[in-house]
């Protein structure tokens, strides 16, 4: 089928906007750009305001059925439908706010439109501004959409809808798989901040004297650090804080070094069974380095910690993931232009420190959920290949 292709802003309503200064003292729910979760594509929370503390921002009346695009920073794709629970809230205009007209333009299809790689890679091509890159309204609604009659955009988004719903799920399951592994945790050895349970407690500094801990160190600084200049498509992983995320170390995404950095680097060696610790930048992120990834080379964002006989890499982790954890750490990281915890201060950190066996025993439960995890992650890779493949094909007509 061959379908054509018009300007969004050819197929929306105008919105409604207002000053909430005009009425200092009434309340009113606030969308900011922060309320999208640019993952689930959906609206978190609304902040009630009050009039007289109104951003400057705060300003488009938004509706049931409204389709939020954010116009900073388009390659994160901060879009979200407004649902009954945000009716009638006000948006920031940091949104370009898109009403589908009546009968013309199906709702949930240019949902599916405005997440869509190709209206991404425009709204990217388009952008201002090398720090802060951001699209206009005007630039939105100039873009194209293909358009076919209504009825068949009702048929491609319920398909489309029943896909994502199948995502959604797997995500939602390995977020509960997660939760599941520091729920063991604080069953099995409290909150280990307060020591509830009263096991033996140390710092990292006495963990290292007393051989728990073999060595803490961090990546490579100075004229010895990497630059851009330098990574090359093969090699070794250039380990970020950014490729820590929920307990897994991505080493696919990482930049990559050839071998003569061995030689030339003084430190931040890493290798199987190493505890990562982002401190920099991103602060609190964790991650074992699995036995099939070997040798790795880490960024000065992020501490290895090699632990000896009688401390458990999977238990450590399991302690640094647990919330009270992780507000030491957010506490003790220094605010200046980016948080940061340098190794003297994370070396001043208390641990608990239970029998080996209990340790193991808790790093079993803990690998086995983590095998789950791994296996639902690459469902949800092959469900999000079989995602895009059908937009692909509802936006050329294939569908």
């Amino acid at each position: 089928m061959n379908i054509r292709l018009a300007p969004i802003g050819d197929f929306v309503e105008p919105i409604r906007t207002w000053n909430p200064a005009i009425t200092p003292d009434k309340t009113f729910n606030y969308v900011d750009l922060s309320a999208v979760d640019q993952i689930d594509k959906q609206i978190k929370f609304a902040l009630p305001v009050r009039g007289s503390e109104a951003p400057s921002r705060a300003r488009q009346l938004i509706s049931k059925g409204d389709i939020l695009v954010s116009t900073v920073r388009p390659n994160l794709n901060g879009v979200a439908p407004v649902t009954d629970a945000f009716d009638g809230a006000t948006a920031s205009t940091g949104f370009c706010v898109l009403r589908p007209r009546s009968e013309k333009l199906a709702s949930n299809y240019l949902m599916h439109w405005v997440r869509s790689p190709k209206f991404i890679d425009h709204m990217v091509r388009e952008a201002t501004g090398a720090s802060y890159p951001a699209v206009s309204d005007r630039i939105i609604k100039a873009s194209h959409i293909p358009l076919p009659p209504f009825n068949e955009q009702r048929r491609i988004a319920a398909i489309l809808d029943k896909a994502d719903a199948l995502r959604r799920a797997r995500r939602k399951s390995i977020k509960q798989l997660e939760t599941l592994c520091d729920a063991q945790y604080l069953c099995k050895f409290g909150d280990p901040i307060r020591n509830d349970f009263g096991w033996s407690s140390i710092t990292l500094d006495q963990a290292l004297e007393r051989g728990y801990v073999l060595e803490i160190q961090d990546g490579n600084h100075g004229e010895r650090h990497p630059k851009v200049a330098d990574f090359v498509a093969t090699g070794i992983p250039f380990i970020t804080a950014n490729c820590l995320r929920n307990g897994i170390l991505n080493t696919e995404e990482a930049y990559k070094l050839n071998e003569a950095w061995l030689s030339r680097l003084r430190v931040g060696f890493s290798h199987a069974g190493d505890l990562l610790l982002s401190h920099k930048g991103t602060v609190g992120e964790v991650a074992v380095v699995p036995q099939n990834v070997g040798r790795v080379i880490l960024s000065p964002q992020v501490t290895y910690y090699r632990t000896g006989p009688e401390l458990d890499a999977r238990f450590l982790l399991g302690t640094f993931r647990t919330r009270p954890f992780q507000a030491l750490l957010a506490k003790a990281a220094k605010q200046s232009t980016r948080a940061y915890i340098g190794i003297t201060k994370q070396r001043e950190m208390r641990i608990i420190v239970p029998p080996i066996a209990v340790q193991r025993q808790f790093s079993s439960v803990v690998a086995k959920i983590d095998d789950l995890i791994g296996q639902y992650r690459e469902h949800l890779s092959i469900l999000e290949f079989l995602f895009f493949s059908l937009q692909s094909c509802a936006f050329s007509g294939q569908l």
